[in-house]
C-alpha cells in the first residue's frame, strides 16, 4: 500500500514531528543506494500500530537525498503487513460493500514515523561521514 511522497522541507519536517509524538520504534536497513536515491526495508511500530496488537509493519522506504538532505521521501507498506493490518482492524473499522474506503489514518501515521526516523538516521549517517 503506497503512502504519499513527501516534498519539501517543512513537510517533511512537520511529518516527522507528527510521527515522533507517537511513541514510535523503527528499525531500518539500507538494501540499495543508487545515485541520489536511498531504499531501505524498515520495520514501524507506534502506540497505534501497537493498539491493535501488532508488533510492528514492515516498509519499503525510497529516499531521495540532494546536499546531504532529504528532498523527497516515500514509503510503501509491504503486502504482508497490509494483510497483517486488515485483519487486526476492528469490524467497524472495515469498509462495508459501496462504502467507503479503507481509513488511511494508520498507514499514514506508520509511514509519518517512518518518514522522520529514517531522515534523521541519514542526516547523522551523513554528518558522520564529514
Amino acid at each position: 500500500m503506497p503512502g504519499p511522497t513527501i516534498v519539501g522541507k517543512d513537510a517533511i519536517r512537520a511529518y516527522w514531528e507528527a510521527i515522533t509524538a507517537k511513541n514510535e520504534d523503527i528499525s531500518r536497513e539500507i538494501t540499495g543506494v543508487e545515485g541520489n536515491t536511498v531504499t531501505t526495508l524498515g520495520r514501524y511500530a507506534d502506540d497505534d500500530v501497537r493498539s491493535l496488537g501488532l508488533e510492528y509493519l514492515e516498509v519499503t522506504e525510497e529516499w531521495v537525498i540532494q546536499d546531504g538532505k532529504i528532498t523527497e521521501y516515500t514509503s510503501t507498506i509491504t503486502d504482508e503487513s497490509v494483510a497483517e493490518l486488515m485483519a487486526a482492524l476492528p469490524p467497524e473499522a472495515m469498509p462495508v460493500s459501496g462504502g467507503d474506503g479503507f481509513p488511511t489514518y494508520a498507514v499514514l501515521m506508520a509511514i509519518g514515523g517512518l518518514t522522520i526516523s529514517v531522515g534523521l538516521g541519514l542526516t547523522l549517517l551523513h554528518r558522520r561521514s564529514l
